[in-house]
């Protein structure tokens, strides 16, 4: 997240939960402060875990970020972000968890592409340590493809950015755990604001 740019995500997922085939969905919103070009960015965060009884539960997250631009082949960065902080309700149950992740963007023609690679231990419940390997390919202007891979989970998405959106952005997502043979479909609405209108 750019200093001055506020980030809203509703992201809606429906798959199977200990057998309960159920629809859910969580919000987040997140501050950027700093540069992480001259500096290092800030972005602190405040996410709302359910739609189901909505700010029941919920946590605090915080996160540094740091850009490289070693040529003009391609731009570094490295990101921490720390999540669960000062849960309440249900989120209480899970302690804080950490992530850091490695990227490189660099273009082809006229398309960016993206590979992210690193280490987290807030993308499960028992909080062991997971890898993280993202890449990420625009068709065009409007809109990416990417895979994932968190562990045993495996995730294939399609990204847009309409015009009508303004800035807005819309994710399909489809992801697969193979140790527990969970599917999950997921649909995210993502729009950043300026938040000195400058």
């Amino acid at each position: 997240m750019a200093g001055g740019v506020a980030g809203l995500s509703i992201s809606g997922s429906y798959g199977s939960d200990r057998g309960d085939s159920r629809f859910d969905a969580s919000t987040a919103l997140t501050f950027g402060f700093g540069n992480p070009v001259t500096g290092v960015g800030i972005q602190p965060g405040l996410s709302i875990t359910s739609f189901r009884d909505f700010g029941a539960s919920g946590y605090l997250s915080f996160g540094l970020h740091k850009m490289f631009q070693t040529s003009e082949a391609g731009i570094y960065s490295v990101a921490l972000n720390i999540s669960h902080l000062a849960p309440w309700g249900d989120a209480k149950r899970l302690k804080p968890g950490a992530s850091l992740v490695g990227s490189y963007l660099t273009s082809f023609g006229s398309n960016l592409a993206l590979v992210s690679i690193g280490l987290g231990t807030d993308m499960n419940d028992r909080r062991a340590v997971q890898g993280i390997v993202g890449i990420g390919m625009g068709l065009g202007a409007s809109y990416a493809v990417g895979i994932g891979q968190v562990g045993n989970r495996t995730a294939l998405g399609l990204t847009s950015s309409p015009a009508w959106l303004s800035g807005g952005s819309v994710s399909v997502s489809l992801n697969h755990d193979w140790k527990t043979r969970d599917t999950r479909l997921a649909v995210d609405l993502a729009r950043s604001f300026n938040l000195f209108g400058n």
